[in-house]
């Protein structure tokens, strides 16, 4: 299922009970980067992913503009939309390379705002990489 917030940024969901997993996508990957994971994650879990600007289907006009700032001022109004849905519920956000350095930034700006209407909802951030230290080959995520 897929939704857009002010016709510009696609938000995709799948499964519909449980905790949500916020997915942000590496650079140069999109939000369907996640349909995978949500294919086996769906019966338990609320996976939702959208694409960052310049990425996938968004249509942000100022596309170019890929400040780690911006990034994480877009993911704060993509959480701000979903929790008029979701504010009952827990969401750990799960980066992928990029999406990673963003999730850490984000949860940390929303830690430092006492006015932040979602915080208590984060229960987690994780990450993936896409380098094995132990083999060394690179994997798709």
């Amino acid at each position: 299922m897929m939704y857009t917030i002010q016709q510009k940024v696609p938000i995709y969901y799948a499964g519909t009970r449980g905790p949500v997993i916020l997915c942000l996508h590496g650079a140069g990957h999109s939000a369907m980067s996640f349909a995978c994971i949500a294919h086996f994650l769906k019966p338990t879990y609320q996976i939702i992913s959208f694409d960052f600007r310049g990425h996938g289907h968004n249509k942000s006009p100022d596309e170019a503009n890929m400040a780690q700032s911006t990034l994480i001022n877009d993911t704060d109004e993509v959480m701000n939309f979903l929790m008029k849905k979701y504010s009952d519920f827990s969401f750990v956000i799960l980066g992928h390379s990029m999406g990673g350095a963003i999730a850490t930034k984000f949860v940390e700006k929303a830690l430092l705002f006492p006015s932040c209407k979602y915080i208590e909802n984060i229960k987690g951030v994780c990450f993936i990489s896409t380098h094995c230290r132990r083999c060394g080959r690179r994997n798709s995520p």
